[in-house]
C-alpha cells in the first residue's frame, strides 16, 4: 500500500554499477523483473545472461519516455517476453501473481530513494511477513521488501541502496527484517561520486531469497581496487550494520581492546556525561558557541561584536567540560578544550562532554583523541557523508 510518494532523488545507473550487479545474477533466469527500469541501464549488463530460458521481463516505471526507450531497445530481443508497464511499482500487484503464482528468478534495482522524512511512505507487505501493518519507512526499503516478496525460493535481488539502508540506526529493524526473509551474501560499498555529482556512497546489495542468513562478504571499492572482509551471522548479530568502514574499524577496535587489556578500559558513559548545545542553529551561530568556533584543537572566541547567551543550566560550559561537533565534516577529530568559555551557551551542533567525579578531563581528552582523531575512531563513530553526524548512543557505546 502506498499512500504518499514525497520527496525522492532518482539518478541514472553509471554502467560499471550495473556490471558488478550483473556478475552476481543467477545461472539461469526465466522471469526477470526490474521496478523502476528508467532506460534499461541496469539490463544492458544482464544481456549475457539472459538466453532462450528467459520468458518474461517486466520492465516498470512511471517515466513514459523512459519506457519506450525500453520498448525500442529491447523488444527486437525478446519480443513478447519484454513486459513495459507504466505504474508505480509499490501500487503494482496484478492478477498474475495469484492466479498463476508468478515469481522472478531475479530482481534488478535503482529504486528511488527517499532523501527526507517526508518522503517516507507507509507500507505493508502484500503477503504475511514479520510486518504486521503499515508502517512508514524510505521509499527505496519498501521497494527492497517487495521485490523480496516476488521472488523464488532462491532468487536473486540485485539492488543500489543509499548509506542510510545499510548503516543508520533507524533502519536497524530493516536489516534484522530482511535478513530473516533470506541472506544478505554480498554488500559493496561505493567511492563517493560513482554517480555523478552525488557525494554519498552508493551501496549495492545482493540478497538470496532463502531461509537463512549465512556469512555476509562486505567488499570496499576505491581507486586502489577492492578489499574484502567477511561478517559472520554472529558478528552480524552484534553489529547490525553492512558498511565496510564502520564493521573494519569495529574489529579492528575489539582487537586493540584485546591486545592492551591492562589499561583498564571503560565504558563512556561510566566515565562521562553527555549533553548536546541547546541553542538552535542558525541562531547559534550568532549567538552561541558554534562549529566555526573550533580551531588546532581548541574551542574559542576570536570573533568581535559576538553576544553569546550566558547558560547555566547542564547544557552550558562547565569547568573541566570538553567540546565535540556533533554535524560537521571530520566531526570525531573535534574534540578539545574550551578557552574562556565558562558558562556559556553552545548551539545544538555541538556535545558538552563532562567527566564525572573523579575523572580527569586532560586524561580523557588523550585517551579520546587517540580513538577519535585516527581513521578508525571516525569510520567506527561517523555517519552519513559530507556533512558527517555522531550520535548519543555511538558516543556512549564507546570504551575509552
Amino acid at each position: 500500500m502506498l499512500i504518499s510518494m514525497g520527496e525522492m532523488y532518482i539518478h541514472g545507473t553509471p554502467l560499471d554499477i550495473g556490471r558488478i550487479l550483473a556478475r552476481h545474477a543467477p545461472r539461469k533466469i526465466s522471469a526477470l523483473l526490474d521496478p523502476a527500469v528508467g532506460r534499461g541501464a541496469l539490463l544492458e549488463p544482464l544481456l549475457g545472461s539472459l538466453d532462450g530460458s528467459i520468458r518474461e521481463i517486466f520492465c516498470i516505471d512511471t517515466n513514459d519516455s523512459a519506457l519506450e526507450h525500453v520498448y525500442n531497445r529491447f523488444v527486437p530481443l525478446f519480443g513478447h517476453a519484454l513486459k513495459v508497464i507504466h505504474s508505480d511499482f509499490l501500487e503494482w500487484y496484478p492478477s498474475a501473481l495469484q492466479q498463476e503464482d508468478l515469481r522472478f528468478d531475479c530482481v534488478v534495482m535503482n529504486p528511488p530513494f527517499s532523501g527526507r522524512l517526508n518522503g517516507w511512505v507507509q507500507y505493508s507487505r502484500e503477503e504475511p511477513s514479520a510486518l504486521e501493518k503499515p508502517r512508514p519507512m524510505p521509499l527505496e526499503a519498501a521497494f527492497v521488501l517487495k521485490a523480496l516478496s516476488l521472488l523464488r525460493k532462491k532468487g536473486r535481488l540485485l539492488a543500489i541502496v543509499p548509506g542510510s539502508l545499510v548503516a543508520s540506526e533507524k533502519m536497524i529493524w530493516f536489516r534484522k527484517l530482511i535478513s530473516d526473509l533470506g541472506s544478505v551474501d554480498y554488500v559493496y560499498e561505493m567511492p563517493k561520486f560513482s554517480f555523478k555529482g552525488v557525494e554519498a556512497r552508493p551501496y549495492l546489495v545482493i540478497i538470496t531469497k532463502c531461509s537463512n542468513q549465512g556469512s555476509i562478504k562486505l567488499v570496499h571499492k576505491n581507486n586502489e581496487g577492492l578489499s574484502n572482509l567477511v561478517i559472520t551471522k554472529s558478528e552480524f548479530s552484534r553489529l547490525r550494520r553492512y558498511d565496510y568502514g564502520f564493521c573494519q574499524a569495529s574489529r579492528t577496535y575489539e582487537l586493540l581492546k584485546t591486545s592492551f587489556s591492562d589499561l583498564n578500559w571503560s565504558d563512556f558513559g561510566d566515565v562521562m556525561e553527555l549533553h548536546r548545545g541547546g541553542i538552535s542553529s542558525p541562531l547559534g551561530k550568532r549567538s552561541a558557541i558554534h562549529t566555526t568556533n573550533y580551531r588546532s584543537g581548541f574551542w574559542s572566541i576570536k570573533e568581535k561584536n559576538l553576544k553569546i547567551i550566558q547558560d547555566k543550566s547542564v547544557r552550558g560550559v562547565k569547568q573541566g567540560d570538553l567540546v565535540i561537533k556533533r554535524v560537521g565534516r571530520n566531526c570525531a577529530g573535534s574534540i578539545g578544550v574550551p578557552i574562556n568559555l565558562k558558562g556559556l551557551a553552545c548551539s545544538d551542533c555541538l556535545f558538552l562532554l563532562r567527566p564525572k567525579k573523579g575523572f580527569d578531563s586532560i586524561k580523557i581528552l588523550l585517551s579520546l583523541r587517540f580513538i577519535l582523531c585516527s581513521p578508525m575512531g571516525r569510520s567506527l563513530l561517523e555517519r552519513g557523508t559530507g556533512a558527517s553526524y555522531l550520535t548519543k548512543a555511538t558516543l556512549k557505546g564507546l570504551s575509552i
